[in-house]
């Protein structure tokens, strides 16, 4: 774990006693990073109400009296008693030091050792300090999903981005579905322990992260119509602490489908002796659908019937048109096509048939 500069041999010593354990060269490097600018100020006004040995230019930065408050509040500074003295040293050591010490202990799950620093004030003021002060590094924690919308078709494959802005020791990932108890892809990711990156999806779905540019995709394969809803994205730093969430403002996917068309002829029963042709759209949605017969290219008005849309299991729906020859008809013979639009088609789907005097049906390619 870092430490700036080099630790007072006072203050070293009464670690290690406390700890149980000598700091070696490793625990001894260099300074964490610094702050932003807002974080460092909020730093220093806390630190200085605190006690802490900061530069005397802080006190401009800090909200009135609050530093002359310290003094009060720390009657061990006038004290002659060496374990006091001990005390106040440790109390007195840059932030960063104490900072440093708590981060070690807790990534190596020293629970003895911690124990023992916390009956030293000045850890638990750092202690105290790291969590409020983490707080205010990490609060603007936030997430963002592109695209905001999506249609597709069934059976395709969609991709849904998500990014964060920062990953923090350990980062959980989630992707969730409205109204759905179930989540579809959890990702964790621990930096100090490996074997605790996990990623678990649910059948049709693919998680993919990239630590390094902060972001996340959900991949959904072989759409269904029932996967219509709303996805979040929700990122968790659990690692250091608080524990930060957020979640991004979701993203609507909507699944469509195209119809299949399908065109044949049925003679009437007697008395009639008719020719009927039948336009079959098969599992379509959404619901509406536009189907129209021409004869010799021409619009048919007469002697056509739209059947109502059904639902079917999947949640598609599918519709029959009819539309019937007389006998005059089919003896003058012509060719027949039936033309069904819909919002998922890009052009109209259109079947042929061609009727002929001898009373024979043929399928026009």
């Amino acid at each position: 774990m870092s430490f700036g500069g080099s630790l007072p041999r006072v203050a070293k010593a009464a670690f290690e006693s406390a700890a149980g354990s000598p700091l070696d060269a490793a625990d001894i490097e260099h300074p964490p990073p610094p702050l932003p600018a807002a974080s460092r100020s909020f730093r220093s006004c806390v630190s200085q109400w605190a006690g802490l040995n900061w530069p005397a230019g802080i006190k401009s930065r800090c909200a009135p009296n609050r530093g002359q408050r310290s003094a009060s509040r720390l009657p061990l500074l006038a004290s002659t008693d060496p374990l006091q003295q001990l005390r106040f040293q440790l109390l007195s050591l840059e932030f960063h030091h104490l900072i440093g010490l708590s981060r070690l202990l807790v990534s190596e799950c020293r629970t003895h050792q911690i124990m023992l620093l916390l009956r030293i004030r000045g850890v638990q003021l750092s202690i105290l300090l790291h969590i409020v002060l983490n707080a205010a590094e990490s609060q603007d924690l936030t997430v963002s999903q592109t695209p905001s919308a999506i249609k597709a078709l069934k059976g395709q494959t969609v991709i849904i981005n998500c990014s964060y802005n920062e990953n923090g020791e350990q980062l959980r990932i989630k992707w969730e579905k409205k109204d759905s108890a179930q989540v579809l892809c959890n990702y964790t990711y621990n930096k100090n322990i490996t074997k605790y990156t996990l990623g678990h999806c649910t059948e049709r779905d693919n998680i993919t992260v990239d630590l390094s540019t902060h972001s996340t995709s959900l991949i959904i394969h072989n759409l269904h119509l029932k996967d219509s809803s709303i996805y979040f994205c929700q990122v968790s730093i659990e690692i250091p602490p608080p524990i930060l969430i957020a979640k991004g403002n979701g993203t609507h996917l909507m699944v469509e489908a195209a119809p299949t068309v399908q065109l044949r002829a049925e003679t009437l029963p007697y008395p009639n002796e008719d020719l009927q042709l039948i336009c079959t759209s098969l599992e379509f949605y959404p619901e509406s659908i536009q189907v129209s017969w021409f004869k010799n290219g021409q619009l048919i008005t007469n002697g056509t019937k739209n059947g109502t849309p059904y639902a079917n299991s999947d949640d598609s729906f599918s519709m029959t048109s009819f539309l019937n020859l007389s006998v005059f008809d089919w003896n003058e013979g012509g060719n027949y096509s039936c033309q069904v639009n819909h919002s998922t088609l890009s052009a109209p789907i259109t079947e042929r048939i061609s009727v002929n005097g001898q009373g024979k049906v043929c399928p026009i390619a």
